[in-house]
């Protein structure tokens, strides 16, 4: 997880935690078809829509005046033990780790998109059939007196 996400090496305790947050919400060899989190809690776990593990997030911001930037950028490392709707947040600029509730996540891609991304992109004159020219503005002039 922390090389497909190029984290520094300083986040394995977190890394660790939500492997150990996804070993308990799949099934065991020792519980048969059910989870620990099954086990525990009566139902079985939604992981719909889970992020994946150092994904870029945007973080509310209501820092600064209304034509600043309302986000910021940083990147999801688990959710939070305490909380139900609170996630643990990387800020790469600033190096810690904060608890935060209000972010989006960025489009998620997989390593291979990622790769494809990255190979420099060729430009050529492409001559798109069936699109009709754009008009050029009409240019309005007062008459002569």
């Amino acid at each position: 997880m922390m090389y497909q996400a190029q984290l520094p090496r300083k986040l394995w305790a977190e890394a660790i935690c939500h492997a150990v947050w996804l070993k308990n919400r799949t099934p065991t060899k020792i519980l048969g078809t059910m989870t620990p989190f099954e086990k525990l809690y009566g139902e079985k776990p939604n992981l719909a829509g889970l992020p994946e593990w150092g994904q870029i997030t945007w973080v509310h911001n209501t820092t600064g005046s209304k034509l600043d930037a309302h986000a910021k950028r940083a990147q999801w490392v688990g959710f939070d033990y305490q909380s139900t709707h609170a996630h643990r947040i990387f800020w790469p600029e600033k190096n810690i780790i904060s608890v935060e509730r209000d972010i989006k996540f960025a489009q998620q891609t997989t390593s291979s998109q990622k790769q494809v991304d990255t190979i420099p992109k060729q430009v050529s004159n492409i001559q798109v059939d069936n699109v009709p020219p754009t008009p050029s503005p009409a240019i309005l002039l007062p008459a002569p007196r």
